[in-house]
């Protein structure tokens, strides 16, 4: 156990399983290297053995395509096994006319999250109270600017009313309670995409399979909203201040 005294020094307190303590010092980067060396030394020794079995047709061939832009765990667009060495020579030219064509489409991001909102129409989208959204996290982890994009490019968002309208993205739903503002969007009747007012940091990552909730706060204004959510960053209150008490 890690204990703090009054004067700031940390001290650990444990039990001593053993009556006496390692003497050769464990260097951790010496340990990493000797295991990343020992994995290097078997593909080295299996390289031959696979080949071979391979050029026997007894092994497929292993094709890919790689984004070479996005992050190492997301970046293998598709792959393939092609048994027979013309075979797989064959695949890779079509492979590449097609990358060169682009007609390689990205790999899906198995990312998502959940957008509800209050039931009141925006535009198009009157009766879709509830959707999943796809995040890209091929380049790096989704955020609040990811989410909210996702957001705008969703559906004609728009304002039924003569007044823009004013919403507040949260976190969480309906049924969980309200969550922690991280924007005011603003609707307008002409236009198809909202004004976005972030009120967190928007490099904020956020969840996987997360829920955000979409509040409807009527023709409120906007700066007065976003001093609301200034005072009670938690979103502990309503927001709509013909709701609170």
């Amino acid at each position: 156990m890690i204990v703090s005294a009054p004067h700031g020094r940390s001290y650990a307190v444990h039990r001593r399983w053993l009556p006496w303590r390692q003497r050769i010092p464990v260097d951790t980067i010496l340990l990493v290297t000797v295991l990343a060396g020992l994995e290097l030394a078997l593909r080295v020794a299996l390289v031959p053995v696979v080949v071979l079995l391979r050029l026997l047709r007894v092994l497929p061939w292993e094709l890919e395509v790689r984004d070479l832009g996005a992050r190492r765990d997301a970046a293998v667009v598709s792959r393939e096994q092609v048994r027979g060495w013309a075979a797989s020579q064959q695949r890779l030219r079509e492979l590449v006319r097609e990358v060169q064509h682009q007609s390689v489409a990205p790999a899906p991001s198995g990312f998502t999250v959940v957008l509800t909102r209050d039931a009141v129409s925006m535009g198009d989208d009157a009766h879709d109270n509830s959707r999943v959204l796809v995040l890209d996290d091929r380049t790096a982890h989704p955020t609040v600017a990811t989410l909210v994009t996702a957001i705008c490019n969703g559906g004609r968002w728009m304002s039924i009313e003569g007044a823009p309208t004013t919403w507040v993205l949260r976190e969480g739903d309906v049924r969980r309670g309200r969550g922690r503002p991280l924007a005011v969007l603003v609707l307008h009747r002409d236009r198809q995409a909202p004004d976005v007012h972030p009120v967190v940091d928007t490099s904020f990552r956020v969840a996987r399979d997360g829920r955000f909730h979409l509040e409807h706060l009527g023709i409120q204004d906007v700066e007065r909203t976003i001093e609301m959510v200034r005072r009670d960053p938690a979103g502990r209150r309503p927001l709509r201040e013909d709701r609170q008490a």
